[in-house]
């Protein structure tokens, strides 16, 4: 197997592994969370009065992990230009905030919890920090709009478009925020497996110099 090979492979499983632990919240399919699908947002699965919290805070480091440790063979792999470079520094900020974001992890899940105070500055760290993850993320896809293939830029371009509605979704209509903020999450992991079948058919990423 060539150097280049290998560092591809190398990347894309650890984008697959990635997207594998982010999507641990699809485990309430199976696992009792007490959480509401259309009220409870994805980031409680990890709050500390939850019965399996632990394990979703477990899989968010992992995947944060995981992205950070993609940033190398990304770097090897793509373009040169500061577009294709902003993007992978994206995905490694990205994940050394999904790293503390499970670090700080929310004291209760609000949603279903009437006695939950949601003032302990863990708790509001939290909070900002999934908004950072958001905005990071936000980015990151912009930038892949700005250099990757039109039938590949279409990819990022809708799942921006989904993901920032779900944000709009999940602060102005209550309701349904819990949804929205799947629906989100979806989309998100949707891109992050499109960058790895990108990176599967880009042997044009063989750095230019």
């Amino acid at each position: 197997m060539s150097g280049f090979r290998l560092v591809r492979l190398v990347a894309m499983t650890l984008l697959v592994l990635a997207v594998a632990a982010y999507s641990a919240w699809l485990l309430e399919l199976v696992v009792p969370t007490g959480l509401s699908v259309m009220r409870s947002p994805v980031d409680e699965f990890g709050a500390r009065d939850r019965p399996h919290g632990e394990l979703f805070r477990t899989a968010e480091v992992i995947a944060g992990a995981a992205f950070v440790a993609a940033v190398p063979p990304l770097n090897r792999l793509a373009p040169t230009h500061w577009v294709s470079r902003l993007s992978v520094a994206t995905v490694g900020a990205f994940g050394v905030v999904l790293i503390a974001h499970a670090l700080l992890p929310l004291d209760c899940a609000s949603s279903v919890n009437q006695l939950c105070q949601a003032d302990s500055p863990q708790h509001l760290a939290h909070r900002v920090l999934t908004e950072v993850l958001t905005g990071i993320y936000l980015v990151g896809a912009a930038s892949l709009v700005g250099w990757w293939p039109p039938r590949w830029r279409a990819v990022a371009g809708v799942v921006l478009v989904v993901v920032a509605a779900g944000e709009v979704g999940a602060h102005l209509l209550e309701p349904v925020a819990g949804l929205a903020t799947r629906v989100q999450a979806i989309a998100m992991a949707v891109l992050l497996l499109a960058g790895a079948a990108y990176l599967g058919d880009a042997d044009r990423l063989r750095r230019v110099t």
